[in-house]
């Protein structure tokens, strides 16, 4: 634990307790009834605390780091979303809706090819399905262009990283867009990943 800066680890509410552990051990815990405000800033779950005129020293804020992808184009749901990654759920944050789905609604990813070759779907099948209204969403599907590519640098520690993904990612992912997303899903998620091949006489529907 790391007194000063940085801590990487898992954070879980219990009951009225804020949790976070290191390594698989206890480091602090805060009960709720001390927060006085929280808030969503980009990437980061800011958490404000009442402050203790009595005492010396005192916590007045928490800030909670989340991976993030941003301005992501979905066809189901359809529009532009942030996508955010947490412990047990991902975050889709677009300008008229958002929609929060736990990890083990997951069921299956795949990657698809468009039929024109320059372009790929990744698919995450979920069971049950997101609702909006009276729409059920059994798929999120994400458009990519092949020739994307991105580079990105985790703020993790490598030690962190190899306990919580064993070695599945590193601090730093490049690649095509497409592959650097469907790598960190199927990093967070033990699920069923399968790739598929569709000759120029099939249909995507």
């Amino acid at each position: 634990l790391c007194y000063k800066g940085f801590n990487w680890g898992d954070v879980n509410v219990d009951g009225d307790v804020l949790e976070m552990s290191v390594k698989n051990s206890m480091a602090f815990e805060i009960p709720l009834s001390n927060l006085s405000n929280a808030t969503l800033n980009k990437n980061e779950v800011i958490f404000e605390f009442h402050l203790n005129d009595d005492a010396e020293i005192c916590l007045s804020e928490l800030r909670l780091y989340t991976p993030e992808f941003k301005q992501l184009q979905c066809l189901q749901p359809r529009g532009r979303y942030d996508v955010k990654l947490y412990p047990t759920f991902f975050h889709l944050h677009g300008k008229s809706f958002d929609f929060k789905v736990p990890k083990s609604s997951i069921t299956r990813l795949l990657m698809l090819p468009h039929p024109d070759y320059r372009q790929m779907f990744f698919v995450v099948q979920l069971d049950p399905p997101i609702k909006h209204g009276q729409t059920r969403y059994h798929f999120v599907i994400m458009l990519f262009e092949k020739n994307s590519h991105v580079e990105l640098e985790m703020t993790a520690t490598d030690e962190w990283l190899e306990t919580h993904y064993s070695g599945k990612l590193t601090r730093e992912v490049s690649g095509p867009e497409y592959e650097v997303v469907a790598r960190v899903f199927k990093a967070s998620r033990s699920s069923c990943f399968h790739t598929f091949a569709l000759d120029r006489d099939s249909f995507f529907i």
